[in-house]
């Protein structure tokens, strides 16, 4: 009789056990591939997408990250248009929002921003992301 139940007891461990081994493993969840960086290219085509809606945008390239620090570079701008406390979005390729940030310096030839660290699951900014500067009416000059 003890023979008995023990062996539906194993019987029964075994079917669990076959249950759990068979059933599908969850497949890895797979994230899209990253835009390719901006080169001179896409950023001439992105401004000009921008600025065929408003002439007063400004998309520049960024190129040096400092991520300890959330600090970021941006060429490619007519710096003399920009004063510090300037916001500027920080888009990739694909011109998703990652970031916005402030202009903290000015330089002859780079804007330098400081941007808001990304939130869980979304990227930081990177070297060859795009940062665009649109003038909203609260921020354009009064006559």
């Amino acid at each position: 009789m003890h023979a008995l139940k023990l062996a539906k007891v194993l019987v029964l461990i075994g079917l669990v056990t076959t249950a759990v081994a068979c059933r599908p493993k969850p497949k890895p969840q797979v994230m899209p591939p990253a835009p390719a960086p901006a080169d001179e290219r896409t950023v001439a085509a992105i401004r000009q997408q921008f600025q065929a809606i408003d002439p007063r945008t400004i998309v520049g390239m960024v190129i040096k990250v400092l991520p300890s620090d959330a600090l970021l570079a941006v060429g490619d701008v007519p710096t003399d248009q920009f004063k510090v406390g300037d916001v500027m979005g920080i888009y990739n390729t694909d011109t998703v929002l990652l970031a916005q940030g402030r202009v903290i310096r000015i330089t002859a030839d780079t804007v330098h921003l400081k941007y808001d660290r990304p939130e869980a699951g979304q990227r930081a900014p990177a070297e060859g992301d795009l940062a665009i500067r649109v003038l909203s009416s609260a921020t354009q000059p009064r006559r």
